[in-house]
């Protein structure tokens, strides 16, 4: 499901999945043109029990994001600067209220994604398995192309895989 939200509160709970928008992403490239122009085909694609996010023009979502992060994750001046300069996909499998210290989280520059995918088909692909958990085909491309994260503590656990991403 796709949504077009300003406050966290306003995030439903209850996704297996969520999938924020970060940054700003409007200029034009295969990905971004695929978050912003297909936004609805991709919610259309994750289903009901997932969900693609992102902040309406003038809405405070991404700055109240940044503090429930920083509040379990310490990690607030990190992701700040690079949503700043380096927008991307912020993945959740709580809710960002819901979240604790053992959560895990991971943020892929949209940057990653254009040097890993050479079309929005495949990328819509594997964001929809990903997010379905029918594998993990996102990260491993990612992985692929660039060293994963390790200094600012943002991790996602596969099974008894466990990566860590470096901004």
């Amino acid at each position: 499901m796709g949504y077009r939200i300003s406050k966290i509160k306003n995030v439903p709970v209850g996704f297996n999945c969520y999938y924020f928008l970060i940054g700003n992403y409007r200029n034009h490239s295969i990905i971004n043109d695929l978050f912003r122009e297909d936004f609805r085909i991709i919610a259309d694609e994750l289903g009901e029990d997932n969900a693609i996010i992102e902040s309406t023009y003038g809405g405070n979502l991404e700055n109240e994001l940044m503090q429930s992060l920083h509040k379990h994750y310490n990690i607030l001046e990190q992701i700040g600067m690079y949503e700043t300069r380096f927008p991307g996909l912020l993945i959740m499998w709580k809710h960002p209220s819901n979240l604790d210290e053992k959560d895990a989280i991971v943020y892929i520059p949209f940057q990653a994604f254009e040097k890993t995918y050479s079309n929005s088909s495949e990328l819509l692909q594997d964001l929809v398995s990903y997010a379905k958990k029918e594998n993990d085909n996102l990260i491993k491309r990612t992985k692929r192309k660039f060293k994963i994260i390790k200094s600012v503590g943002l991790s996602i656990n596969l099974g008894i895989l466990a990566l860590n991403i470096e901004l």
